[in-house]
């Protein structure tokens, strides 16, 4: 058995056998970087992250259960444009958990630029959701809702 090499064609027994790797079929081990210095990919003509832009122009926070006592929390926010919108500098960002009633879970510290975090709850079979926000003395401003 030959060892692979960076021009290698690896290829599974339900894929074609062809070692063109222009033609898209098989899998080939390239030796040259997967993004150019453009940032195109060089399989085709779009970023990796197929046209996400590197600021959201869309603000997106999801809350699903994680298991019956927690929840998993992600979010893909533009935070410059969040806190302008608010009128307030940057600051510490909290997650507020809500129960489907209104009253309030709990209230945590995160970090905004994971993208994402773990929060329990008290209760299996109850509905939720959340915001992501900051205190201010006391005060909580919402800066984007579940």
């Amino acid at each position: 058995m030959q060892p692979l090499s960076s021009s290698s064609t690896v290829n599974d027994p339900n894929t074609s056998t062809s070692s063109d790797p222009q033609s898209g079929e098989g899998f080939r081990i390239s030796d040259q970087p997967i993004v150019r210095r453009n940032g195109n990919a060089a399989a085709g003509n779009g970023s990796p992250a197929q046209g996400r832009a590197n600021v959201a122009e869309t603000d997106f926070l999801y809350v699903i259960a994680r298991d019956p006592k927690s929840v998993f929390v992600y979010w893909d926010l533009n935070w410059k444009r969040l806190f302008a919108e608010a009128g307030l500098s940057p600051r510490q960002v909290h997650l507020r958990i809500y129960r489907v009633d209104g009253s309030i879970e709990g209230t945590q510290e995160i970090n905004p630029f994971r993208g994402h975090c773990y929060a329990d709850v008290a209760t299996a079979g109850t509905g939720y959701y959340c915001e992501l926000g900051c205190l201010d003395d006391g005060e909580w401003t919402s800066l984007v809702r579940s």
